[in-house]
């Protein structure tokens, strides 16, 4: 019958397609890991590199997905676009010591919240790096910053995977208070 034939040619198009974003999501979220470590190691070239890759791939899908709008929610490209996100924040937080998100892609109002809340883990590690060399006033723009970042999000009302993100950015200023105070005591300041 032509109408299963139609049916499952449809089918079959909207599994391939799905299948395309879940490879290219990947990919985007993964050079967004590698660009946040590249940072992390000081390489602000390969960093720019890899986002300016992911970000060509996240415009494509995004571009595509306009054909097929039932996966603008889907996981794969979500989770790209928070990873994204974050690499971003933490990019510009290097470069200026300011927050910006990308203007292209838009994240999403979530992917914005998971990203910043993300980046305050991010900002530990590199608190963690700057203590080791003994560097003050990085710890203390660190921690500056990601008191703000809780701060602002206190009043957003976050519920659900929002919520528990939120948790865990206020773990992250605990932390970064706890190196702040060890640093006070072991290493007199000049």
């Amino acid at each position: 019958m032509s109408l299963f034939k139609s049916l499952k040619k449809c089918l079959q198009k909207q599994k391939a397609f799905r299948e395309k974003v879940i490879v290219e999501s990947r990919k985007a979220l993964q050079n967004s890991k590698l660009a946040i470590f590249a940072l992390h190691r000081n390489e602000e070239k390969q960093a720019k590199k890899l986002l300016a890759e992911a970000e060509d791939i996240l415009k494509e899908v995004l571009k595509e997905i306009q054909g097929e709008p039932k996966f603008l929610n889907d996981g794969n490209i979500l989770a790209a676009l928070e990873e994204f996100g974050e690499a971003w924040l933490v990019l510009e937080f290097n470069k200026s010591g300011e927050l910006k998100f990308p203007k292209h892609p838009e994240l999403p109002p979530d992917q914005k919240v998971g990203a910043l809340t993300d980046f305050t883990g991010e900002m530990v590690r590199a608190a963690v790096l700057q203590a080791t060399n003994r560097n003050y006033k990085a710890v203390d723009a660190i921690y500056e910053v990601v008191e703000s970042v809780v701060h602002n999000l206190a009043d957003a009302d976050l519920t659900g995977q929002g919520r528990q993100k939120f948790d865990d950015a206020k773990r992250n200023l605990k932390r970064l208070e706890e190196i702040r105070y060890d640093l006070s005591l072991r290493i007199p300041r000049a």
